[in-house]
């Protein structure tokens, strides 16, 4: 096998256990072998091939992993193992429509901005005796 493919094959085994690592239960172990493979693929390319080579190959390998992981974990909650581990969609009864939150949401803020005071003076009263609040002794009436 010349060079070239050699780096070709380690890139693409790195990328598929990259991609296995989401659908297997390995530990790690398919994680690291895969960042093995992939680092030896551009190692081999910058040695054998390159700079320029060695360079493409690197961009190459930067974007397939995302890629690669994107795919992967948007076709992981399809699996049997993703739908044993991941919790189901809530039911639309469950869901409340954007505009009804937006409206409790706002009837929360007018409640709590309305009368900043209100909610101070319902506290007070219910942990004290009486409503009025005890001064303290950095707040003195100037005679």
């Amino acid at each position: 096998m010349t060079p070239l493919m050699w780096v070709a094959a380690l890139v693409v085994v790195g990328l598929v256990a990259l991609a296995l690592e989401v659908f297997v239960p390995s530990g790690g172990v398919l994680g690291f072998l895969s960042v093995v493979a992939l680092v030896a693929g551009v190692a081999l390319a910058f040695v054998e091939q390159g700079p320029w080579f060695g360079t493409a190959v690197l961009a190459v390998t930067c974007l397939a992993v995302p890629l690669v992981l994107a795919v992967a974990f948007r076709v992981f909650p399809e699996t049997p193992l993703g739908r044993r581990v991941l919790p189901p969609p809530p039911r639309p009864d469950e869901v409340m429509p954007d505009a009804d939150r937006r409206a409790v949401l706002r009837a929360a803020r007018r409640r709590a901005t309305c009368c900043p005071g209100e909610m101070w003076r319902s506290t007070a009263s219910t942990t004290r005796p009486s409503a009025r609040p005890a001064r303290s002794p950095a707040v003195r009436r100037s005679r």
